[in-house]
């Protein structure tokens, strides 16, 4: 018969035998008992890490394994961790208990973070991390490698940046193609620091040259994101001479340049590959194809044009309708931007051929709006763009009007966007000799220049905008600023942003002020950590503008990322800054932050919930606010009309006036007086009634319970001798309390009734009537001295 333990006592007393013999068959049984019998070891913990302090004792290992279950089940997990590293190989980490997962999570997190500081530090920090605790999650992964659960391995060595356990998890995988993708998809989605990013693309890079048969295509996606133009160059280099299918491999890698890289970084693909000159002859066709790819991709905007033509299918006749419901100004432009957005990419201009009498109704900025939308409409018709737009266009000779030639140079951009090519050198000279004309055209150039050249960085460009910035001229200037961050798209460069936030505290206008905002959040797209000191340094700023820029920075630089620091910052300013539009501006920025990753959403909703108590609440306080405001106006009303009264010349309804506020101050000075005598008299009383209280404890010394009951009832009389009591509610209050006690009291005299306990029952009745008549007392004084008020 297997007999039970009901304690842990005596096993814990042959911690103190003097032999071995007694500690060690005492921490084994222990340890198999702790989980049970752990609030009585927890008192002789002292003893347990005594053994394992003491050097000589042959099973510390055995002791630290106990103190650490202790800890884990007092909820002390960094004691239970420095014990858990003591245990050396006692601690399995094989093992499935909760407590060996719990240990092992901490230890994981607690690594990370040393791993994480000793990484950002760069080798300037002395930052020492335990090697038993290094033990131990290597430990973790060789568990990993054992039960082939890569994928654990690699999001592990990610978070604990482990560069060589990454590595070596997708080698152990046989560099499988599925593991790749997938290291590549938490490297992007996961990796919110752009240096270990960088760090572990660079990896993947060399794992998928290493494999038999390269994927160049994925290589080239990955070089994009390390900005490595000239390693993509070698490539397609190297391709364009091997075989037909390679030859093939190339053609695709010109698309998906084209669909994912910048102007800037095609650029100097361009550079790199004539660098590489002179190319066989067999070869210059297709190599030329290559090029013309790399460039701006000609062949794809073609064919995405010739698809929107094919597939047209807007309805025209909506657009009449529009037109014709409703003859105003504003409904005229919004007529104009709809058939824009209807026709976009189709090349289709019908409405407007069918139209041109009501499109001339147009005037100032809808003449502009209206040869924007054109631009829109031939999106990607490179080809004829100044043929198509040559009437809207400036001429030498006058006659149009600036604002149509702004728009057309705008509708440029538009149809040039991010595919600048020749024509930002005609946007460069129509706004260097259309600078001191209107500032309509300057405004149309400056933005169609700034589409044109989108992440390309050119200083020439750049500098040009920032000399029409410096102008002063608020239409001008505040498209400049716009187009200005275009130009340097996700560069981070530190002297466009020194330049821009120092224009910024510096200008007065504050449409300039509005372009500069967008301007820093666009150089700043996709920089992660980077912009972090940036975001700090505009939300220090005093101009309510500049904190709506460093919400909107967040927002840019974390996009699509749904980084937890990034959204607690958003939620927290969201309901906490003073400014509406730095609120409004902060929670669409979450909607920047969290793009692509909607199943988190739903979390977020909750702030909605948040956000609309809080309004709620400031609705209320503002409603009593006008009350009060109301309330005084009032009051002056009233005394505005006294003072009226007093000076129209009738002396004795003065008189009588100053009679009565004399007389109203003398009876409230007695009334003072008497409420300030009752409640002398109250103190008095409250006093004697202590003292009485005193004698029934001496009669209750036999009843514990009730003692300690009564004990609290007589330090609470006390404590009212030194308040200030001015109102009855307060005495009601004290009434109240006492009866709840008296509730108590009687539930407590009922169970010693129950054990014929004798004659207290009448000594309670007796405390009781006196407790009643003394707040009846009370109450009826303060009731005579309230009226004395009314």
């Amino acid at each position: 018969m297997q007999l039970s333990i009901t304690s842990a006592g005596d096993v814990l007393s042959l911690l103190d035998e003097n032999t071995e013999k007694g500690p060690v068959y005492a921490l084994h049984r222990l340890n198999a008992i702790v989980d049970v019998f752990w609030p009585e070891i927890s008192d002789k913990i002292s003893k347990v890490e005594s053994l394992y302090e003491y050097e000589n004792f042959k099973h510390r290992e055995l002791a630290a394994l106990v103190s650490s279950k202790v800890y884990y089940h007092l909820g002390s997990l960094d004691n239970a961790l420095t014990y858990a590293l003591g245990a050396g190989r006692l601690f399995d980490v094989n093992d499935k208990t909760e407590y060996v997962e719990t240990i092992i999570a901490h230890c994981i997190d607690k690594y990370t973070k040393l791993q994480v500081e000793k990484f950002q530090s760069d080798g300037t920090a002395q930052i020492h991390i335990d090697q038993r605790l290094e033990a131990i999650v290597n430990r973790m992964f060789q568990r990993c490698f054992d039960d082939k659960k890569y994928k654990q391995a690699i999001g592990i060595a990610l978070e604990t940046r482990r560069i060589d356990i990454f590595e070596k998890a997708i080698k152990e995988a046989n560099h499988s193609p599925e593991m790749l993708t997938y290291a590549f998809k938490i490297t992007m989605q996961l990796l919110q620091n752009r240096k270990f990013r960088t760090v572990v693309l660079r990896i993947l890079v060399h794992l998928y040259l290493n494999l038999q048969v390269p994927d160049f295509i994925s290589v080239c996606q990955y070089l994009i994101f390390l900005d490595d133009p000239d390693q993509v160059a070698d490539i397609l280099q190297t391709l364009v001479r091997g075989t037909t299918d390679q030859m093939l491999m190339a053609y695709q890698i010109g698309f998906d340049l084209y669909e994912s890289a910048t102007q800037q970084f095609l650029n100097k693909i361009q550079d790199a590959l004539r660098v590489q000159a002179p190319i066989p002859i067999t070869f210059d066709k297709q190599q030329g194809i290559i090029k013309d790819e790399q460039q701006g991709g000609e062949i794809t905007i073609g064919v995405h044009m010739q698809f929107l033509i094919k597939n047209n299918h807007a309805d025209l006749l909506i657009l009449k309708q529009i037109k014709d419901a409703v003859r105003n100004s504003v409904c005229h432009t919004a007529t104009v931007i709809a058939n824009g957005y209807m026709l976009s990419g189709t090349t289709s201009d019908q409405f407007f051929r069918d139209n041109l009498e009501w499109l001339a109704r147009a005037t100032n900025w809808a003449k502009f709006t209206a040869a924007t939308s054109l631009g829109v409409i031939h999106k990607g018709h490179i080809k004829e763009a100044l043929n198509l737009m040559s009437a809207y266009l400036p001429k030498d000779s006058t006659g149009n009007s600036p604002y149509a030639e702004g728009g057309g140079l705008y509708a440029l951009g538009l149809i040039h966007a991010n595919h600048g090519g020749d024509i930002i050198d005609y946007l460069i000279n129509q706004l260097r000799s259309n600078s001191t004309q209107t500032d309509a055209v300057c405004h149309g150039a400056c933005l169609g220049l700034g589409l044109a050249a989108m992440g390309t960085a050119r200083s020439d460009v750049y500098e040009l905008l920032k000399t029409n910035l410096l102008l002063e001229d608020t239409v001008a200037g505040e498209a400049a600023g716009l187009a200005m961050g275009f130009v340097m798209l996700s560069t981070g460069s530190a002297q466009a942003i020194e330049d821009m936030v120092q224009y910024a505290q510096e200008t007065q206008h504050e449409k300039i002020l509005h372009g500069l905002v967008i301007d820093i959040v666009l150089v700043q797209y996709g920089r992660l950590e980077e912009a972090d000191a940036l975001i700090e340094q505009l939300q220090r700023d005093k101009d309510p503008i500049l904190h709506r820029s460093a919400m909107y920075t967040v927002a840019m630089a974390y996009c699509g990322t749904g980084n937890s620091a990034a959204v607690r910052k958003l939620l927290h300013v969201a309901v906490s800054d003073v400014n509406d539009d730095v609120r409004r501006s902060t929670v669409k920025s979450l909607g920047f932050l969290m793009f692509c990753i909607d199943e988190q959403m739903k979390n977020i909703d909750r702030f909605d919930a948040l956000y609309d108590d809080l309004r709620a609440e400031q609705r209320d306080l503002k409603k009593k606010l006008e009350q009060k405001l109301k309330q005084k106006k009032q009051l002056e009303e009233t005394i505005n009309g006294c003072k009226e009264g007093c000076g129209c010349g009738d002396q004795h309804y003065a008189a009588q006036l100053d009679e009565l506020a004399s007389r109203g101050f003398t009876d409230r000075e007695r009334n003072l007086e008497a409420l300030i005598a009752t409640m002398g008299n109250v103190s008095e009383g409250i006093r004697d009634f202590n003292e009485r209280i005193q004698e029934y404890i001496g009669l209750l010394a036999c009843f514990p319970l009730i003692l300690n009951i009564q004990r609290s009832g007589s330090e609470f009389m006390r404590n009212l001798q030194h308040r200030s009591l001015s109102t009855i509610s307060d005495f009601n209050s004290v009434v109240h309390r006492n009866q709840v006690l008296n509730h108590v009291v009687l539930a407590e005299i009922n169970f010693f009734q129950k054990e014929k306990v004798k004659d207290f029952n009448l000594y309670m009745k007796i405390l009781m009537n006196e407790q009643i008549q003394f707040y009846e007392k009370i109450t009826s004084e303060l009731h005579e001295a309230a009226v004395t008020f009314s």
